[in-house]
């Protein structure tokens, strides 16, 4: 679709480049030299506007082209969508598969579909989640690893994936997830190193032995998150909200707390907690399992 739009620019700035041309020099090319004054001023006129109709004829034969391809264009990603979306609700895994890639195929082509694929692919994730399914099905697996290596737009569009369920995602590595409801979510022992978290809505996820190292969690909402065993290893924490967050057992080597909020939350059997941190976290006084600080 680019390709023909610049191919279709470069016509026009070609017929552009005709029209001065030829107004400019052509009708006297046509004029032989035995006219001259008047006759000659007149004949350059007609010629003139000979010229100009014609050039306006093909000017709008290519414009009705453009908007005939344009339509085209339009019943065939109608289409395409609509055949992707049918396929999502076949019975068979393969199928449902291929509709999933599908949709992913249209939102690389075209941007006009960028918003209905994504929210489709974030209604089926959220459709066909059955919680504390481990793994997840196949097809929510490989939906939400599409939509964690979506292309953002200027706009980019805030994920809704409330309940779905990513449990052994191996694919959610440095996801694109920023800004994502992922209330109540399952990412039990899910892949998602170095993912982009900032300000995601983890509110009661379960995140039970998840890789998170390296992944950016600012401003993200973790209150009442199941964090069990998992790695926060380099974990960029700033400012998140863990109140009643369980992170039993899970690894915050060199992790970032600047700013986190821990109300209530249980750290028994934090490992490697970040010492240098201990007095800029919030809450500390009201945990279960209080590592040991240095007085």
């Amino acid at each position: 679709m680019a390709h023909r739009r610049s191919v279709l620019l470069l016509c026009l700035l070609v017929l552009l480049l005709l029209v001065v041309l030829v107004l400019a020099v052509g009708p006297s090319h046509l004029i032989s030299n035995g006219r001259d004054g008047i006759d000659r001023i007149k004949q350059l006129a007609e010629d003139r506007t000979v010229l100009v109709a014609l050039l306006v004829t093909i000017g709008g034969v290519v414009s009705l082209w453009y908007t005939r391809q344009r339509l085209k264009d339009s019943a065939n990603r109608a289409e395409r969508f609509g055949n992707a979306v049918e396929r999502l609700g076949n019975e068979s895994l393969d199928v449902r598969l291929a509709g999933v890639f599908a949709l992913e195929r249209l939102s690389n082509d075209s941007a006009a579909e960028y918003r209905s694929v994504v929210e489709t692919l974030c209604r089926f994730a959220r459709d066909r989640s059955v919680p504390s399914t481990v793994p997840a099905p196949l097809d929510v697996r490989t939906a939400g690893a599409i939509l964690a290596r979506r292309r953002e737009l200027r706009d980019p569009y805030r994920l809704d994936l409330r309940g779905a369920n990513f449990s052994e995602a191996r694919d959610l590595s440095k996801a694109r997830f920023g800004g994502a409801n992922l209330i109540r979510a399952t990412l039990a022992f899910a892949d998602l190193e170095k993912a982009n978290l900032v300000n995601a809505d983890l509110a009661e996820a379960d995140l039970t032995g998840a890789n998170l190292a390296g992944a950016n969690l600012t401003g993200a909402n973790l209150s009442g998150a199941v964090l069990t065993k998992a790695n926060l290893c380099e974990a960029v924490l700033r400012w998140t909200e863990l109140d009643e967050a369980n992170l039993t057992e899970a690894d915050l080597l060199a992790a970032d707390l600047f700013g986190a909020s821990l109300y209530r939350a249980t750290l028994t059997g934090v490992l490697n907690w970040p010492v240098e941190d201990w007095q800029i976290v919030m809450g500390l006084s009201t945990v279960r399992g209080v590592p040991a600080f240095p007085t």
